[in-house]
């Protein structure tokens, strides 16, 4: 059996590729303005072309980022529903 983990309880199933990156990166939220698109993912701020882990930012979305993790494509996208929040304007 080449491969097993004989430290793993037995019936455990140990999860791979695409399955482990979507449980690893967590999109916390997205801004997208004029001049740039940011991403933060697990808490660190991250742009296209940018490095998170093991995974390298592809493109940013409004709402999810797609990511390359080795030779595999994943998309991430926020967890939470998303708030808009609209701005007054003063009267002056």
């Amino acid at each position: 059996m080449a491969g097993k983990d004989p430290t793993r309880p037995p019936g455990q199933v140990v999860k791979q590729g695409a399955e482990v990156a979507a449980l690893t990166y967590r999109l916390d939220s997205v801004t997208i303005g004029a001049s740039r698109k940011l991403a933060v993912i697990n808490g660190t701020r991250a742009m296209v072309g940018d490095r998170v882990g093991r995974a390298r930012v592809i493109a940013i979305e409004p709402g999810s980022v797609l990511l390359a993790v080795g030779d595999e494509s994943l998309r991430i996208a926020i967890s939470r529903p998303l708030q808009k929040k609209r701005i007054k304007q003063d009267k002056r």
